[in-house]
């Protein structure tokens, strides 16, 4: 941020307007990227210190999930990839919503990353007999087993570049974990190289 944006004041009179907005264009993804991290560490630390105040109580799954995506739309379509949600019949969630939209914020994040330029990513809940299972799915690039196991170690900071090149932290998915099971839920991956990734939640009625 520092070294792009003193750049930029140093030949702002001198560059012509695509190369300004090359350079703000980074700035502002490196803004948005710092953000997110800076987040999830706040969030993850709250957890670790047993100060994250977790407040359940009962949301519209669908509602809470559109909210979310909407703030993921520009992501999705700067890559053409579509959002849909669907639910098998109306379902009320009985968790933090504030947990939950940054766990699917971070899963929806992934699946963009991960997807080919037109791609398609469903986010879906299922009522089951003592629990409710959501998954985020897409039709991206994929995983073999021995990435998917790297996923969910905190001190392993494996990421992997995007379909576009973009660049993560590895970290994301790790506090998604902590924070699933401070509800006494589960998260886990279920994937084929080449075919796409469904991650998937479930969480306790």
């Amino acid at each position: 941020l520092i070294g792009f944006s003193g750049l930029l004041l140093e030949n702002l009179h001198e560059y012509d307007l695509q190369q300004i907005e090359e350079l703000v264009k980074v700035i502002n993804q490196t803004s948005i990227n710092t953000y997110e991290l800076l987040d999830q560490i706040l969030l993850w630390v709250k957890s670790q210190s047993g100060k994250l105040k977790i407040k359940i109580e009962p949301f519209d799954f669908k509602q809470e999930s559109a909210n979310v995506v909407r703030t993921m739309e520009n992501m999705a379509v700067q890559k053409g990839i579509q959002l849909d949600i669907i639910e098998t019949e109306k379902i009320s969630l009985l968790a933090d919503s504030n947990t939950f939209k940054t766990v699917l914020r971070n899963l929806i994040s992934n699946a963009i990353k991960f997807t080919n330029p037109n791609g398609h990513i469903i986010i879906s809940a299922e009522k089951q007999e003592q629990s409710v299972e959501i998954a985020v799915s897409d039709n991206g690039v994929g995983m073999d087993e021995i990435v998917m196991a790297k996923l969910w170690e905190i001190d392993n900071d494996y990421t992997s570049k995007g379909t576009n090149g973009e660049t993560g932290t590895g970290f994301g998915l790790k506090l998604c974990k902590e924070l699933i099971e401070k509800h006494g839920g589960k998260i886990w991956a279920e994937s084929v190289p080449g075919k796409g990734s469904k991650f998937l939640i479930r969480l306790p009625i």
